[in-house]
C-alpha cells in the first residue's frame, strides 16, 4: 500500500480494518490466512470473533496488534484513532511506533 494513502473520516470509529488480506509466505506460499477482511470498531464499542478452528481469527487480531511473525505478507490497512491523535495506519508503524503505542492508549 503506498505510503501517501489518506485516512478514511473515522468519526466515531477507533479501529477500521480496509481490505486486510494475510498471507504466510514460509516455509513455502500458502493461501491467505485472511482475506480482503473490513470492519470497523468503535471508540468504547466491544466486539467478540467468531469462527471455526483455522479460520483467521488470531491472524486478525495479531494484525491490529503488529504482532504477526516476519513470514507474512500483508496487504490493506488498519487505521487506528484515539480522541488525542488523528487516524493513523498501522501497517505503516515501525517497531518505535509500536512500541510506543501498544498498551499506553486510554479508553
Amino acid at each position: 500500500m503506498p505510503q501517501s494513502e489518506t485516512a478514511p473520516s473515522m468519526d466515531s470509529q477507533m479501529v477500521q480494518v480496509r481490505g486486510l488480506t494475510v498471507s504466510y509466505v514460509a516455509p513455502a506460499p500458502a493461501a491467505p490466512a485472511l482475506a480482503e477482511v473490513s470492519l470497523n470498531i468503535g471508540h468504547g464499542e466491544i466486539i467478540g470473533i467468531l469462527g471455526e478452528s483455522r479460520s483467521g481469527k488470531s491472524t486478525l487480531a495479531l494484525s491490529i496488534l503488529g504482532l504477526l511473525p516476519a513470514n507474512t505478507k500483508v496487504q490493506g490497512s488498519i487505521f487506528f484513532q484515539t480522541n488525542a491523535q488523528p487516524p493513523r495506519n498501522l501497517l505503516q508503524f515501525d517497531e518505535s511506533e509500536w512500541q510506543a503505542t501498544r498498551g499506553r492508549q486510554q479508553r
